[in-house]
């Protein structure tokens, strides 16, 4: 075979795999370039592309949404459900893209306009916006489509007709995955029909310690920025006054918002760049900012890393803006800017609250200390039969004296409060000896055996059963409870104080079966919420009737706690709250949010005092 029939073979089979390549990566489309026309998989080419994928699904459905969300990642926590409850005749759909690109925001809500029925728009803003600004990229998943960018259709299609195939193959491999495991996979991020993050798992999280969360999702999601840029505030502000001017001609109605940050993002700007950013932003448009610095800033658990705040902070910012009475927010979260009052929220806003810029253990010029907190609940004689919850009075003494032997100095838990606060400093070795519940036994058998050690212990009452030996509503027995007149005699000795477990937020009923503080499925938080402000009432009104003190320390009823259960008791007036964790607590001079959620380590029967003194030292060690 001469050289030019090898040369017509070898061109005409780069042709055919070029059209092969070509045909593969038109029909399984991993990109949502030319609208899925097989796979339909709008989830997967969204994840890939929220930029070209989300317009593919859009040409598709259209018809079904009449209003647009839009902004950066930050914008998945705003629901389009909620925004179809407060809006008339509105049927949302979340446009977010990666990234924090006004420019391409700006594109493509033109494209929006242009092209379907637009009646409301939700413009998300945060600071991250204003360090970048039209960023060109070829880079596949962040691209803009060629009909939103306006660059050539031809160039465009092309590049993503000869693809390398592997993106479609990995599609492919997805799908077949997906399908036969009969349930989603990592590809199915977003949910399409909406626009969002599908954050389901991780909204379910059980997150009630500050220090633990982030070492759960690891540090270098809170990490501190450097200082970031405020170079394209300028061009920002050109193109939201362009999108105002947009939609007023088109009579489409636009709200603003400014999302919130975690503080250590607002801290990486020169916040005199950005109060002069927000004034000018309010000349062109009143907006709701919730950002700048709040009870939500400077919560890591209000957010999924350092920069995207959890679907619970986006149900609060909707709240506030519409007033909506069945959720509940902090009352200084979020604030109406206009232009005359710009500069006054702005000086409010950007100062940081009780002196300090993060709520993080800091390792650097900062006094950190650990302290083990020990759970007890009733004790028994020793020939009396043991629980989980019980131990008895020979193994609590044993207990005391090794805790003892080995260096430690018992303190109250409110004795953090202080020590946080810089009112007083903590002993070589603090231990926080505590009971729950306000069982007799912790007044018969344990007051005297810590009087007579000279050591300290924390009780939390439950509000209703103090004095009392069966249930509320029933003549059922319960264990007895010391009753106020014994509380009085431990607190007044120095040995004892008294903090609250709830007034009744143990009993569940058929109408409420709630499992200690924590929500039930389907509860709006603003009824949640006047439960708990309920029960405290009836506890606080108790313990400041017979005891003449209010609570300072909740610990949670079985341990369980929220993310909006801290909230609220913080909220309350609670300076500590108490979980369980079985972990030592860490906690840090100035540092308010490490009284949150404080670890205690559960004591049991069957480990020795000497075992409990081993098992201290080792998590004290890590």
């Amino acid at each position: 075979m001469n050289s030019k029939k090898w040369f017509l073979y070898f061109l005409f089979g780069a042709i055919a795999a070029l059209l092969i390549a070509c045909s593969i990566n038109f029909f399984i489309d991993p990109f949502g370039v030319f609208g899925d026309p097989v796979l339909k998989w709008y989830g997967y080419n969204i994840t890939n592309n929220p930029r070209t994928g989300k317009i593919a699904y859009i040409d598709e459905h259209h018809n079904e949404y009449n209003s647009y969300i839009i902004g950066s990642s930050k914008t998945s926590s705003i629901s389009p459900e909620l925004l179809n409850k407060y809006y008339k005749d509105a049927k949302f759909y979340n446009m977010f893209m990666y990234g924090a690109d006004l420019a391409h925001v700006e594109k493509t809500l033109k494209y929006l306009i242009d092209h379907y029925e637009v009646k409301n728009i939700v413009l998300n803003l945060g600071i991250s916006e204003l360090e970048k600004y039209n960023n060109e990229t070829t880079d596949e998943k962040e691209e803009l489509h060629a009909e939103v960018s306006g660059k050539p259709l031809m160039n465009f299609y092309l590049k993503y007709l000869t693809l390398n195939p592997s993106y479609s193959f990995e599609k492919i491999q997805a799908y077949i995955s997906r399908d036969l495991m009969d349930k989603p996979n990592k590809y199915d991020v977003f949910l399409p029909q909406t626009g969002v993050y599908n954050k389901t798992k991780r909204d379910t999280e059980n997150i009630p310690n500050i220090n633990d969360y982030i070492s759960q999702i690891g540090s270098n999601s809170f990490r501190n920025y450097d200082k970031f840029q405020t170079s394209k505030a300028d061009k920002c502000l050109e193109s939201i006054q362009r999108i105002s001017d947009y939609c007023k001609a088109k009579d489409i109605n636009l709200k603003v918002i400014s999302s919130p940050n975690y503080d250590s993002e607002l801290h990486a700007f020169n916040l005199e760049k950005v109060k002069d950013y927000w004034i000018r932003l309010s000349r062109i448009t009143d907006f709701w900012n919730f950002s700048g610095y709040n009870e939500i800033s400077k919560d890591p658990r209000y957010f999924y890393d350092s920069v995207h705040f959890r679907n619970l902070a986006g149900q609060m910012m909707l709240g506030k803006i519409f007033n909506d009475k069945d959720i509940y927010y902090p009352e200084n979260f979020g604030v109406y800017m206009t232009k005359d009052n710009a500069n006054e929220l702005c000086n409010k806003i950007l100062t940081p609250n009780n002196g300090f810029t993060s709520c993080l253990l800091s390792e650097k010029n900062t006094e950190t200390v650990k302290v083990p907190i020990l759970m007890y609940h009733h004790i028994v004689k020793d020939n009396e039969s043991k629980n989980s919850a019980t131990v008895s009075i020979s193994k609590f003494r044993n207990d005391m004296e090794e805790i003892k032997r080995a260096g430690y100095t018992a303190i109250f838990v409110k004795d953090l409060i202080s020590y946080v606060d810089g009112v007083a400093k903590l002993p070589e070795k603090p231990i926080a000896i505590t009971f729950d519940d306000g069982y007799k036994s912790n007044y018969d058998y344990a007051f005297p055996i810590l009087k007579e050690l000279n050591m300290k212990a924390t009780i939390s009452i439950i509000g209703w059963s103090v004095g009392r030996d069966k249930r509320i509503n029933s003549n059922e027995p319960i264990l007895p409870h010391f009753n106020y007149q014994e509380a009085l005699e431990m607190l007044q000795s120095g040995v004892i104080d008294i903090q609250s477990h709830s007034y009744n937020l143990h009993e569940s009923t058929d109408k409420y079966p709630r499992r200690g503080s924590d929500i039930i499925s389907n509860e709006t938080t603003k009824d949640y919420c006047n439960v708990l402000v309920k029960d405290n009432e009836m506890e606080v009104k108790s313990m400041e009737e017979n005891l003449k003190i209010s609570p300072t320390v909740f610990t949670y009823p079985y341990g369980l706690s929220n993310i909006l259960s801290e909230q609220i008791y913080k909220d309350l007036g609670y300076r500590a709250t108490v979980v369980i964790g079985n972990k030592v607590s860490k906690i840090q001079k100035g540092n308010p949010y490490t009284l949150y959620g404080l670890n205690r380590i559960d004591v049991s029967e069957d480990i020795s005092g000497e075992k409990l003194v081993e098992m201290i030292a080792k998590e004290s060690d890590k």
